[in-house]
């Protein structure tokens, strides 16, 4: 569906929904209310040309009760959409915890990137750095923080390590809600 604006001041988004936007007194554009869909979706401006809409995602890490699970690698996500978009590789840095992806810890991280639609599989991987750089990945939540409700939950229970299991240190795990 094309996003446009109607006589009432309503914005029509790329999913379907409906919301009702207020313009400035100034009428030099949208108010504070209107904020989260600027950022959120595409809109057409007079030029008719786009901009890309930019969303925050939580991505919390769980780390396995495994002997050695914990990393101190750099590691990094790319979330796919449905539609075939993806997000720039987004190092996870900045955690709740100082050292993040120790054994039987959680860690979240609150990043922001492009908004690619709703999230089908993603790419965790990490550099191999450090002293014993492999990591036993329990699972990973991802919320778009624009859609609270919807998460999007992957299972990994292996190694992303070059010396345990089959030797790999980056996984693409398919996401389910």
């Amino acid at each position: 569906m094309q996003e446009i604006w109607d006589t009432s001041h309503r914005f029509w988004a790329r999913n379907g929904t409906k919301a009702t936007l207020t313009l400035c007194a100034e009428n030099d554009g949208v108010s504070a209310k209107a904020a989260f869909l600027v950022q959120r979706f595409y809109v057409q401006t007079t030029t008719q040309s786009f901009s890309q809409a930019v969303t925050s995602y939580e991505i919390i890490v769980y780390t396995g009760d495994k002997t050695g699970a914990g990393t101190d690698s750099q590691v990094y996500i790319t979330l796919f959409g449905k539609d075939g978009k993806r997000t720039e590789k987004i190092h996870l840095k900045n955690s709740n915890n100082k050292d993040p992806f120790e054994r039987n810890r959680t860690d979240k991280f609150c990043v922001k990137s492009d908004y690619i639609g709703e999230l089908v599989k993603l790419r965790i991987e990490h550099d191999n750095s450090g002293l014993g750089p492999g990591w036993f990945l329990d699972r990973i939540v991802v919320t778009d923080l624009y859609d609270p409700k919807t998460k999007y939950f992957a299972t990994c229970n292996q190694w992303l390590a070059k010396d345990e299991g089959d030797k790999q240190i980056s996984r693409e795990l398919m996401l389910n809600k």
